[in-house]
């Protein structure tokens, strides 16, 4: 009996626990995204298509998360795929002229996956719990987690803009340039 009533108050003590850590989560406080298409080139010559997708979402403590995603299409067949996601803090300013700019804080931690199945290689990285890092197309040489970043254009802070509509209110769409 006695064994019965500490599980039950174990368990109690444990779910209690789990509803505390829930109530202070930080809370999305806007999602975006933005898509392109190019023609990818190999060695001078238009192999096929990429698509370039970024989603990002923004929470109310001040932080981020991003993911970056490339497809590259020959022939109607996925050749490869890369996906990035970045985690960081941003400074949100105020609208103007048809945006709002969002600061990226260079990013603290990257998931990093990259198959071919031409290259012949598939890549997954964490770098908050990786030591060494190989670019994909690279020497094969392992280098930091702060030069990986920096290789791959992530070394820095970067600025998006969101989009306004005509009620001057924020869209779901970013664009990675106020151009």
């Amino acid at each position: 009996m006695k064994k019965k009533i500490a599980l039950v108050l174990a368990l109690a003590v444990a779910m209690l626990s789990l509803v505390g850590c829930g109530s202070s989560a930080a809370k999305l406080s806007g999602s975006y995204a933005y898509g392109t298409m190019s023609e990818y080139s190999y060695a001078g010559t238009v192999m096929g298509n990429q698509y370039d997708v970024y989603s990002i979402n923004l929470l109310d403590d001040g932080s981020y998360e991003m993911t970056y995603t490339n497809n590259v299409d020959m022939g109607g067949v996925i050749a490869g795929t890369t996906t990035m996601t970045t985690y960081g803090t941003y400074t949100k300013g105020s609208a103007a002229d048809g945006y709002i700019d969002v600061v990226l804080k260079a990013p603290t931690r990257m998931i990093y996956n990259s198959y071919s199945t031409l290259g012949g290689f598939a890549f997954s990285y964490d770098t908050d719990t990786d030591t060494e890092f190989v670019i994909p197309g690279g020497d094969d040489t392992a280098i930091s987690k702060a030069d990986f970043l920096n290789q791959l254009g992530y070394g820095q802070d970067r600025t998006v803009y969101i989009v306004l509509d005509s009620n001057n209110q924020e869209t779901c769409h970013i664009e990675l340039t106020n151009e």
